[in-house]
């Protein structure tokens, strides 16, 4: 009776829909927030949802979209939007994207390098994704956790380097 859902309960939507890759939902979703929404512009935390839902359901390009519409971009952006890439096979825009973070001063955290070492992994880019590694560590002050080391592995046990990965 008159009553509107606030941003966080969409949002919670929206990352019900990213986890089960339902786009129909997220879609409808898009429509429900656009029509509620009009009269003000959406918090960061529901465009930021929206830029995942879209990129975890594959439709990266309507993530894309919205993700260079956002007034403002904090890291969550920026690696939902990467991971998002990285994650459909799309290892040269999500590096691209990754400099233009940097270029923006944004500051990169360990989920975006993770996002970025994936898209090496996954593309064959063995001295892209080794620098990378390198700069988490030297330049950004960044401890590897488990997940990046296991990339890493990956990453040469793809390209054959076996010796490599296993130290």
């Amino acid at each position: 009776h008159g009553l509107k859902p606030l941003d966080s309960t969409y949002s919670v939507l929206l990352s019900s829909a990213g986890a089960t890759s339902n786009l129909d939902q997220g879609k409808h979703l898009h429509c429900v927030i656009a029509k509620t929404t009009a009269c003000y512009d959406p918090d960061l935390i529901l465009q930021n949802s929206l830029v995942s839902m879209y990129a975890k359901c594959g439709a990266v390009d309507d993530a894309y979209e919205i993700f260079t519409k956002m007034v403002r971009k904090d890291t969550v952006s920026w690696n939902s939007m990467i991971m998002g890439l990285s994650h459909h096979g799309l290892a040269d825009k999500a590096l691209k994207l990754f400099r233009e973070m940097l270029d923006a001063k944004v500051k990169p955290n360990s989920v975006t390098f993770l996002a970025v070492l994936s898209a090496c992994s996954h593309s064959g880019l063995i001295t892209r994704g080794l620098e990378l590694f390198k700069a988490m560590k030297e330049t950004h002050s960044i401890q590897p956790g488990i997940e990046h080391y296991i990339s890493m592995i990956d990453l040469l046990g793809r390209a054959g380097k076996l010796k490599e990965a296993e130290e």
